[in-house]
């Protein structure tokens, strides 16, 4: 069996490797079955490299890589071997529908980050209607939560948004997990990377100690 080039991650394995892996998956609970899914996930990372490879360069390829093991963990986490179908074959397409919708949301974001920038310079407010101080501050808060929330992967921008209810009810790890056919450990990790990333940008981390974010 050839060797996986060195500058991708992961192992090429058989099908009855995985169906032995996916077993043992399971069957197991508690931590050892997060080892198992993180041994299994690494050694085919580089399915979500071979389809991702074209957009190597790009800002976001991070964040693509970071969905397509999503995608990836779905698949080990859904896969029914009685139905008789290849797991490649179905880990393939779980991967390349969930890189599909992060490049929809990342054509999205851009589109809605434009035409914020574009409505804070072209209100129409008059200024004995409100302050115009005011008016400012509101659209450049506005600004920073479309940039700042709406630039996350999409399961993280869901993730974040139910977890905390902001613009719906507050959502438990297990209703998320429920809702995204994920392990609970799974969906905690995707909350901890999306307020990771919340928090790089400054101007919003301004507004979480000024108290304008509840």
């Amino acid at each position: 069996m050839s060797k996986v080039r060195t500058n991708w991650t992961g192992y090429y394995m058989y099908n009855d490797e995985v169906l032995d892996y996916l077993n043992r998956y399971n069957q197991a609970t508690g931590i050892q079955k997060e080892k198992i899914q993180d041994e299994l996930v690494n050694k085919l990372t580089y399915l979500v490299q071979a389809r991702i490879k074209g957009y190597r360069g790009k800002p976001y390829y991070m964040d693509l890589l970071q969905e397509g093991r999503v995608g990836l963990l779905k698949a080990i986490e859904n896969f029914d071997p009685l139905r008789g179908i290849n797991f490649f074959k179905y880990a393939v397409w779980v991967i390349s529908s969930q890189v599909r919708i992060y490049l929809r949301w990342q054509k999205r974001c851009s589109r809605k980050v434009k035409k914020e920038e574009a409505s804070c310079t072209t209100s129409n407010v008059q200024p004995e209607e409100i302050d115009p101080q005011i008016q400012y501050e509101l659209c450049e808060q506005k600004s920073i939560l479309m940039e700042a929330i709406n630039c996350l992967p999409e399961i993280d921008k869901k993730v974040v948004t139910m977890r905390f209810g902001i613009g719906t009810h507050k959502h438990t790890l297990e209703q998320l997990g429920n809702i995204f056919s994920l392990s609970r450990q799974r969906i905690q990790q995707i909350e901890v990377r999306a307020i990771s990333k919340l928090k790089k940008n400054n101007k919003f981390k301004q507004m979480l100690k000024d108290g304008v974010i509840l």
